[in-house]
């Protein structure tokens, strides 16, 4: 539905020559900027490929830009804090089940990594504590309550994991 409207809008002679032409030139610089924010290439090539699709449902408003790739480049920027905004909202909506721990897989592999490099140093439970303050956004309150212990014992415990895996990483 939405290919049909944008060839009624945009014939497609016109896509094949002026946007193939914009997309081999701008591709390259593209990808470039998306992958030095985001790390995993994959996502890098999938965001730069939403960029230059949100350009192709702009048609001749894309073509007529004066400055095409400048144009690409702020749609890419827009597109890298889109992504990062919804890896924080994921972040912070536990998924429900038997397996909310999974819900961590939704960041990719660093977050990944962090949980076996944690793992492999810090008990289940130091693990449990570490994850839910610094990747799932939970309070020094709401951490309290849920181990039975005092804000400020919760806030040592933290500070004391961190020391703990700092040290571990390194040697």
């Amino acid at each position: 539905m939405a290919k049909q409207k944008m060839r009624e809008k945009w014939p497609i002679a016109d896509i094949d020559k002026e946007f193939a032409e914009i997309y081999k030139k701008y591709f390259k610089d593209i990808f470039k900027y998306v992958h030095h924010k985001i790390s995993d290439m994959q996502v890098a090539e999938d965001v730069t490929q939403e960029t230059f699709y949100t350009a192709l449902e702009k048609g001749d408003d894309f073509l007529k830009h004066p400055f095409p790739k400048r144009w690409l480049l702020c749609a890419a920027r827009y597109k890298v804090c889109e992504l990062y905004r919804k890896m924080r909202y994921w972040s912070l909506v536990p998924l429900e089940g038997e397996y909310p721990e999974l819900a961590i897989e939704e960041f990719g592999y660093e977050e990944k990594e962090l949980e076996m490099t944690a793992r492999a140093i810090l008990s289940d439970e130091d693990w449990k504590l570490f994850r839910n303050y610094h990747l799932r956004g939970c309070t020094i309150s709401e951490l309290a309550d849920l181990y039975g212990i005092t804000e400020d014992n919760t806030r040592v415990r933290l500070t004391r994991l961190k020391q703990k895996l700092r040290k571990g990483m390194q040697g």
